[in-house]
């Protein structure tokens, strides 16, 4: 997923070096269960967000993709 650089060694998929648009494909669980029961929707959408790639101004906006609104 590119998080971690590898100590050694390359990845490969397909025959050839794992690129970027690769990576895209895949998807990541952070965890067995996925979600952290007290973090709200919007907070997971941000960090999965941030985990996968994007800035944090692209990732501290969900709303339009979400389309909620704020409260407060």
């Amino acid at each position: 997923m590119g998080i971690e650089p590898p100590d050694e060694g390359a990845v490969r998929w397909g025959g050839g070096p794992l690129t970027h648009a690769d990576r895209l494909a895949f998807g990541y669980m952070p965890e067995q269960r996925g979600l952290y029961p007290k973090m709200r929707v919007r907070d997971h959408v941000v960090y999965l967000a941030r985990l996968h790639g994007l800035t944090a101004g692209q990732a501290a906006a969900p709303d339009e993709l979400l389309n909620l609104r704020r409260s407060g």
